[in-house]
């Protein structure tokens, strides 16, 4: 665990974001994966017609690009309340974006756990095998729209909004007790009390107040995706710990 939080705090939200752009073999030719969260998407919605994403698609890749979302930006688009304003963002984003979503955050740190832990990992293709990513390809593929359960959906997007009270109190300094203390006070289980116990926090030179928050920023992610479920790939995770 020691060893993959630091390992994980290198793929914060904005690196994993970066990383996502690095040359890929495909057919012989190096393709650049250039990864687009939501706000980008409905900012090239507002001024791109959907002729202009068909156009702009193959003209990326013919310079070697290939645009994409991943399993949180779809999922946050088919959050959007407008069905219609739905139906738009979706076919609009069908019309730019290739059809291979970029990996789910839990496949990302999952690939790294069932690597056994590597100090130095292979490049490898960020493409999620997500169940949401098979049915995003079929959707291009074979020219559908999905179908979603919006309750549902926001439902869950309650779930994940409770824990960002959490999130903006650890990059604000504060400490948060991951798990709820005893009736008795006997156990009291905060984010610092986590961080102190690891070994290498003890054994390595002190590190500074800004790589602490990032390392309880990863703790707090490691537990929201792969412990509580809540991210956009339940069934990675499931495999997981069915292992």
């Amino acid at each position: 665990m020691a060893y993959a939080l630091k390992r994980y705090a290198s793929a914060t939200p904005t690196n994993y974001k970066a990383a996502a752009v690095g040359g890929v073999k495909r057919k012989g030719s190096a393709v650049q994966i250039w990864y687009f969260e939501t706000s980008a998407v409905n900012y090239l919605m507002n001024i791109m017609t959907a002729h202009d994403a068909v156009e702009t698609k193959e003209l990326q890749l013919l310079k070697g690009r290939g645009w994409c979302i991943s399993p949180v930006t779809l999922l946050e688009i088919l959050q959007t309340s407008d069905p219609e304003r739905r139906r738009e963002i979706v076919e609009f984003a069908q019309c730019l974006f290739s059809s291979e979503l970029l990996a789910s955050p839990e496949e990302t740190i999952i690939h790294y756990i069932n690597q056994g832990f590597p100090s130095e990992e292979k490049r490898v293709r960020l493409s999620s095998q997500s169940l949401l990513a098979n049915i995003w390809r079929d959707t291009i593929t074979n020219h559908k729209y999905i179908n979603v359960d919006i309750e549902q959906l926001k439902g869950r997007n309650k779930y994940l909004k409770s824990f960002t009270k959490m999130i903006h109190q650890v990059i604000n300094g504060e400490d948060n007790i991951v798990i709820p203390t005893s009736e008795d006070d006997s156990f009291n289980y905060s984010l610092e009390t986590w961080l102190n116990s690891l070994e290498f926090i003890k054994n390595d030179p002190p590190y500074t107040q800004e790589l602490r928050t990032i390392f309880k920023l990863s703790i707090v992610y490691l537990i929201l995706l792969i412990c509580c479920h809540v991210g956009p790939d339940q069934d990675t995770t499931n495999s997981l710990w069915k292992k």
